[in-house]
C-alpha cells in the first residue's frame, strides 16, 4: 500500500477533538451510526496528500547540508 501522508500538530488535533466529541455522543446514548458517520465528515482530509519524506538521520542531514 502507499505510505500515509504526516499530519500538521493543528490537523491532529482537530481529528483528537471530532473524535472526542464523537465518544461523548456515543456516551450519550446518539445513535452509533450517526455518531460515527459525523465523526468522518469532521476527521482532516489527508487522502490525496504526499506522503511525507522519509526521516533523516543526522548524518544524512549533514551530508545533504554540505556545501
Amino acid at each position: 500500500g502507499e505510505p500515509l501522508a504526516a499530519a500538521s500538530a493543528a490537523e491532529a488535533a482537530s481529528a483528537l477533538r471530532a473524535t472526542q466529541r464523537a465518544r461523548r455522543r456515543l456516551l450519550e446514548n446518539t445513535n452509533p451510526q450517526l455518531a460515527l458517520e459525523v465523526l468522518m465528515l469532521d476527521l482532516p482530509e489527508l487522502a490525496g496528500r504526499a506522503p511525507a519524506p522519509p526521516a533523516r538521520n543526522g548524518e544524512e542531514a549533514r551530508a545533504a547540508a554540505a556545501p
